[in-house]
């Protein structure tokens, strides 16, 4: 075995001792314990926004609902079935969301209010490589699981942090044959991911400060409480000081009870020697500018340290769904405005069931004076000793279900689909018959009338998170990942991590695009030669080069804007570029080298292997720089930068610090 290095590679458990604190932070950890404990009493008391429920009582129903929890029969011969209706409604909505494409635009401009679009554009796609980094299906996973958690609990909070995460790896030295000593093996301490992540908090597990303060950024403080494997925060906090003073035995720092056994409890835990996980309550102030992190009620930071943000801002966004107040903080879920509905639908189909079971196998009167079988009313079964009028029916008038219940029941189910989206929008057989392809269209507009404020509240949800991310790549990606020495020059390099990506250049068609973060920015010249020799007549290839120094320093004003259209892939993109140009060729003097690269794009081909265009292609540009002028390390550097700000909706302007 190779030799321990570190306190991360220890096997065996080791004596852990408490924290000593001082007077300060005896004094603060009581306070944050205090502020914390008050704000979860008040959110879990009922209220009338909730229809009378406490806050967990209204996740538990969100989630039965999301999940068509089918309850307990209460008696012996009810029906429990349920018809997931809300269930059904929700994943038409995820549907329809999922097939618009929800990514950030950017745009960047300097101190004299000039555009550097290839500085927007490489910060795009600097944001979509995070994504792509995030976990094992990216962030269009985590798009998909966020947009369900807003649908299901009508709100959704998602923290945006730059995380460095460890792990043991062990090297086998030799083969193994088979013999228990026949093989040894090296192990180490090495980093596993360093980058920006994004994760889905539970609702139940996050305190606000104010539950009558709609805007996140005027709570006056935020909590959430993760539960995790040991070995999973050791990955993260294993290095912190204060690691070896976390007890292994999880510990409920604000006293939640645990043995409860309801279903969805969100703090349910089985006994921590045999789980093995750690309670990590993470607290931010934001008026004070100020963070903690408790692990297993260990003060892992020191007293008074701010947020761990640029600009001061919590690292959690949250966005609501249908609003219930502007002055909660809360918002409606899509399958609670259907509960309603549903549960009345539910029990005429449960009615509807049971009478026709009573026109099949009605029950009956025995007045023979004797046990008769059920079998008796098998077919081909003979009865012996059982006269007429003996075994008769206990409701004469029972019958299958009639035309004025089916009309009970199709009426609540139209106005499910008034309260929510159209069958055929959802993708489903009209109902009341076959229906023309002009009133489908018709529908589907309705429908997407509908769902436009839906639209807009994802929207609404990617811009926020768009914010949180640019802020962690100014903050963090361009810092040196590593400082190198050069050994002929003997000069210290530093190196950043570069950005490669399948995208659509302008002019040639489907391509690699490809992002250097390097303080050696080389001539227009000689970034032109590169280019053409890593290009390929059927890969085209685009580099562009950002000078990390200038991006810090720089007054830059960032513009994030988030634009919902259908995705590129889809054939409804290629007929609306299809009428667009029909309606061009109407003007005179059309672009016609335009649009034939456009038309190109939009089916993902060369244009210059699809049409002759006759135009020279333009000189490579570079980010933060003058087109077609030799860069400088540190041209247009200003001084004195100013504070950062955010502007309203869906746009966003920040001065870089």
């Amino acid at each position: 075995m190779a030799e321990e290095k570190s306190p991360l590679l220890q096997e065996k458990p080791t004596e852990i001792n408490p924290p000593k604190y001082s007077p300060e932070e005896e004094v603060y950890y009581k306070n944050v314990i205090r502020k914390m404990t008050l704000a979860r009493d008040e959110r879990d008391q009922t209220h009338d926004e909730f229809d009378g429920m406490t806050y967990l009582q209204y996740c538990e129903a969100n989630r039965k609902l999301a999940n068509s929890y089918v309850e307990p029969k209460k008696q012996k011969h009810d029906n429990n079935f349920v018809s997931g209706v809300p269930r059904q409604k929700l994943f038409a909505y995820l549907s329809a969301i999922n097939n618009l494409d929800l990514s950030i635009d950017v745009q960047a401009y300097n101190e004299r209010n000039k555009e550097e679009r290839a500085l927007g554009e490489a910060m795009e796609d600097i944001i979509w490589e995070t994504g792509e980094r995030d976990g094992e299906g990216g962030d269009s996973e985590k798009k998909l699981l966020r947009q369900y958690t807003l649908f299901e609990q009508g709100t959704v909070f998602v923290r945006d942090s730059y995380v460095k995460k460890w792990k043991i790896k062990k090297r086998l030295k030799g083969k193994f044959n088979g013999k228990l000593d026949s093989v040894t093996w090296s192990k180490r301490l090495a980093e596993s991911f360093e980058g920006c992540s994004r994760q889905i908090l539970l609702n139940d597990n996050v305190i606000l400060g104010n539950i009558r303060e709609y805007e996140m950024e005027k709570q006056p403080f935020i909590a959430d409480i993760d539960i995790m494997p040991y070995e999973e925060a050791k990955q993260i906090y294993g290095k912190w000081e204060r690691w070896p003073n976390v007890p292994r035995e999880s510990t409920d720092v604000l006293g939640t009870d645990r043995e409860a056994k309801k279903l969805y409890f969100p703090f349910k835990l089985y006994k921590s020697e045999e789980t093995n996980d750690v309670e990590v309550v993470r607290y931010q102030d934001k008026n004070a500018n100020e963070m903690m992190i408790l692990i297993n009620g260990v003060m892992m930071l020191p007293v008074g340290m701010p947020i761990m943000t640029s600009d001061g801002e919590y690292d959690i966004a949250k966005q609501t769904g249908p609003i219930i107040s502007s002055f909660f903080a809360y918002g409606r879920s899509i399958v609670y405005e259907l509960r309603n509905n549903a549960t009345l639908y539910d029990e005429m189909l449960r009615l509807a069931l049971k009478k026709t079971q009573k026109s099949f196998a009605p029950p009956l009167f025995n007045m023979t004076g004797r046990t008769l079988s059920p079998k008796i009313f098998a077919p081909g079964t003979i009865t012996a000793g059982v006269k007429e009028g003996q075994v008769v029916p206990v409701d004469p008038r029972g019958g299958p279900v009639e035309g004025g219940e089916f009309s009970m029941i199709q009426l609540l189910q139209n106005k499910i689909d008034e309260k929510s989206v159209s069958p055929v929008f959802a993708g489903q057989n009209p109902s009341g018959g076959v229906q023309t392809a002009t009133q489908i269209l018709e529908v589907q507009r309705q429908a997407k009338q509908m769902m436009n404020l839906t639209v807009a509240i994802c929207a609404l949800l990617e811009y926020k998170l768009g914010w949180l991310r640019l802020q962690n790549i100014l903050r963090h990606m361009f810092e040196p990942r590593k400082i190198s020495y050069n050994e002929y020059t003997g000069d210290f390099t530093a190196r950043y991590f570069s950005v490669v990506r399948d995208k659509m250049i302008p002019g040639v068609g489907k391509g690699k695009k490809i992002t250097r973060i390097t303080n050696e920015v080389p001539s227009v010249e000689e970034q032109f030669e590169e280019e053409e020799a890593l290009s390929t007549p059927e890969t085209p290839v685009r580099i562009t080069y950002i000078n990390p120094e200038y991006v810090k320093s720089a007054k830059l004003i960032w513009y994030l804007s988030v634009v919902p259209k259908e995705k590129k892939s889809d054939a409804l993109s290629k007929i609306m570029f299809n009428e667009m140009q029909q309606g061009a060729m109407a003007y005179p003097n059309v672009n016609l080298n335009y649009l034939a690269e456009r038309y190109a794009e939009v089916w993902e081909e060369n244009p210059a292997k699809l049409f002759n265009l006759e135009e020279a292609p333009a000189a490579p540009e570079m980010a933060g720089q003058p087109a077609g002028s030799r860069p400088s390390p540190l041209a247009g550097v200003p001084q004195n930068p100013t504070p950062a700000n955010k502007s309203s909706l869906l746009t966003v302007a920040s001065s870089l610090q």
